[in-house]
C-alpha cells in the first residue's frame, strides 16, 4: 500500500454503523467473548480459531471503518497474535 493510500485509509471517515447493522458488531462479539473463554480455559488453538473467525466475519461483511467496529476488530488481531505467541508459532 503505498503512502496516499495510507493517508486515505487514516482520513477515511468513521461511521457510527458498519455495513450489515449491529449484525457484524454482535456476530465478532461473540466470537472475541467465544476466543476469550477458550484463552482462560488455555485452549489456545481453539481461541485463535475463534479471533480469526471474528477477523473474516468483519471481512466477510466488508464492512467499513466503523466506531462499534475498530476496537474489537484491534483486539482480535491483537489476541489472535497473542495465541500464536503461546502456541510458539
Amino acid at each position: 500500500m503505498s503512502t496516499q493510500e495510507q493517508k486515505k485509509q487514516e482520513k477515511a471517515p468513521v461511521s457510527e454503523a458498519p455495513k450489515g447493522g449491529s449484525q457484524v458488531v454482535d456476530e465478532m462479539n461473540a466470537l472475541k467473548t467465544k476466543g476469550n473463554e477458550q484463552f482462560k480455559a488455555k485452549n489456545y488453538i481453539k481461541a485463535a480459531t475463534a479471533f480469526g473467525d471474528a477477523i473474516k466475519a468483519y471481512e466477510k461483511h466488508n464492512s467499513p471503518r466503523s466506531a462499534a467496529v475498530d476496537p474489537v476488530i484491534a483486539a482480535c488481531y491483537t489476541n489472535r497474535a497473542l495465541m500464536f505467541h503461546f502456541m510458539g508459532d
